[in-house]
């Protein structure tokens, strides 16, 4: 009972943090949820790894493989999903997703917007639904036939019952989620909106930086080949290593193919688009997953050359003060 009332805690908090339909609580809901849902899905894959062990000759699962389940997120996400069928491709799809976004704002600090409300929200949906379903147990009851009661009241649910069972924690699930639910349509719309908007934000930041003759496609080239020759190659320390080179920059430039275009961006902001009338869960949250890790990389490029652009405009006005005064 002290490891459940636990996880029903943390579950509770979650949606208190939640319910304050904020960005910062969306964001702190997001870190206690990611944390229970790797804590079921570990019980719950243990579980199964141990009956294998006991009573498959050989077992099914190597070494290795029950290794990478002990250890990784996702390892475990596909193992719930692929091999004991205790997961749908939906709920498989948003674990990934919320664990990803809980990944990067909690090692990075990364903002994403309102859209983290409508993430959290449904990544909640999906933790609640799972509580119930991946409890290892059948029951739980104490000594003192009031303090499971009690407990539960003290949610604002009276079970009318002293023990615990899947029923009670469905009945409990359901009442965290009153009025925190975020529809399919609301969910497609808004992420949706967010590719949109940020893809249309780089393709005016590319704009801005460009100048005549120069493209938005010569500025995407630029951004991605700058970091590619970097990574290639280390800067020089002589006069005739600086020759070679940019030298070797010149010549390696005008082959290189960039993998991201300007035709490309477009055709990620046509697909998140159509985004906006997708009815399923599991594809909403593919499809976004997807999208979002394409343009992500390019994105944090052209933003670095807008801020680095907008630096050498600032310097450069500065240094026209200078020779004024100077006059």
């Amino acid at each position: 009972m002290e490891e459940l009332s636990r996880d029903i805690e943390q579950l509770f908090e979650a949606g208190q943090q939640l319910g304050k339909r904020t960005q910062s609580g969306a964001r702190l809901a997001i870190f206690l949820m990611d944390n229970l849902a790797e804590l079921m899905m570990h019980r719950t894959a243990s579980h199964w790894l141990e009956w294998d062990k006991r009573w498959h000759r050989p077992p099914k699962y190597t070494p290795e493989k029950r290794r990478k389940v002990t250890e990784w997120f996702n390892e475990k996400v596909n193992f719930l999903w692929n091999e004991t069928k205790e997961l749908n491709e939906a709920e498989a799809n948003v674990l990934k997703l919320g664990h990803r976004l809980r990944n990067e704002a909690y090692h990075r600090g990364v903002n994403r917007g309102a859209v983290i409300i409508a993430i959290a929200s449904i990544y909640y949906e999906v933790v609640c639904n799972l509580h119930p379903r991946m409890w290892v147990g059948h029951y739980s009851l104490t000594q003192d036939n009031e303090v499971i009661p009690n407990f539960f009241r003290s949610y604002g649910l009276e079970i009318g019952q002293p023990l615990v069972d899947k029923a009670v924690l469905e009945q409990l699930s359901g009442k965290f989620l009153e009025g925190k639910l975020c529809t399919i349509s609301d969910l497609a719309r808004t992420l949706s909106d967010d590719l949109v908007t940020r893809l249309d934000g780089g393709l005016e930041a590319l704009s801005y930086i460009a100048e005549n003759p120069r493209t938005s496609d010569d500025v995407l080239k630029h951004i991605q080949f700058y970091d590619k020759f970097w990574s290639e190659h280390t800067f020089p320390q002589t006069e005739e290593g600086a020759r070679l080179y940019f030298q070797a920059w010149e010549m390696e430039y005008r082959s290189y193919a960039p993998s991201v275009t300007v035709a490309r961006i477009e055709r990620w902001r046509e697909r998140s688009i159509s985004l906006a009338s997708e009815t399923s869960l599991s594809m909403i949250v593919f499809k976004f997953d997807q999208l979002d890790l394409e343009f992500l990389p390019v994105e944090d490029k052209i933003i670095e050359a807008a801020v680095a652009y907008d630096m050498a405009i600032d310097q450069q006005v500065q240094r026209m003060k200078e020779e004024r005064r100077e006059r």
